[in-house]
């Protein structure tokens, strides 16, 4: 792999951040883009992976840029500027990020929310045919549960975590701890469902004792900044279990709505991943 220049500058752009990429450097990065494919009609492997994570963009957004800037050029435009961000510095107005509305969040001890951004979980285990059903095909908040007695992560599932990931259940521990400091006891993301099925063989992540199937996870997305949520109200916290709404009350005693919150979230994280 031929070995690539430092960028112009420092990317001032951080995973998770909604801001957009300077022209400055939207110029450089096809500038490399385009001196690594002299000669040749596609990039070697690994090559777009690496120039991407430089600029902390994807490959697609290079490609894109790379083609707007050949088409001013063609049309004998102002080539100088036409990578301008035509939303620079303004709110998420992307189709992904437009319109995109959560309901519900679903509890995820530390250990399966760690799993699930950090381990590559594609399947959620469900217990009942009903729950598969809900799931399926929505965004759902993540709220990253509080362990207490009686409900924590085995040492049969930090045992059955380290095998997939190939460490030691030590390890695994002191990863998940560190993982979840920031964010236990709050929605720390969100996860988009995707179809309900039937288990399989090869369901690396399928466990034991869930007649309800698996439905597929298609994409999760962790905010940049967890979402709140009031966890010192018995009368709340007992409404949060397994699938529940974002807003709620219980007559007389409290009201809860964190819906525009996790809502206006999700919508900077999938703004960021373009």
């Amino acid at each position: 792999m031929r070995a690539l220049p430092p960028p112009p500058q420092p990317v001032p752009r951080e995973l998770g951040s909604h801001s957009d990429l300077p022209l400055v450097l939207r110029r450089a990065a096809v500038a490399e883009y385009r001196e690594l494919l002299v000669g040749r009609t596609r990039l070697a492997r690994g090559e777009g992976a690496a120039l991407a994570a430089r600029y902390r963009v994807t490959l697609r957004s290079i490609n894109r840029w790379h083609g707007t800037l050949r088409k001013a050029e063609t049309k004998g435009e102002d080539a100088r500027n036409a990578l301008a961000s035509k939303r620079f510095g303004r709110a998420p107005t992307n189709k992904a990020a437009r319109g995109v509305r959560v309901t519900h969040g679903i509890n995820l001890l530390e250990l399966w929310a760690y799993c699930l951004y950090c381990c590559r979980k594609d399947i959620e285990n469900c217990k009942k045919p009903k729950l598969a059903a809900e799931l399926q095909g929505r965004w759902h908040a993540v709220y990253c549960a509080k362990k207490n007695p009686t409900l924590k992560a085995s040492a049969k599932d930090y045992a059955f975590v380290a095998k997939i990931c190939n460490t030691s259940v030590k390890e695994l521990r002191s990863e998940v701890r560190a993982w979840a400091k920031t964010r236990k006891g709050t929605i720390c993301g969100a996860i988009r469902f995707g179809a309900k099925r039937e288990r399989r063989d090869d369901d690396a992540w399928a466990l034991d004792g869930y007649p309800g199937g698996v439905v597929e996870i298609t994409d999760a997305k962790l905010f940049a900044t967890p979402v709140r949520v009031n966890n010192k109200n018995p009368s709340e916290t007992n409404k949060r279990r397994n699938r529940w709404a974002l807003a709620g009350s219980v007559p007389g005693k409290v009201a809860w709505d964190y819906a525009a919150q996790t809502e206006a979230a999700l919508a900077a994280a999938l703004h960021a991943a373009l």
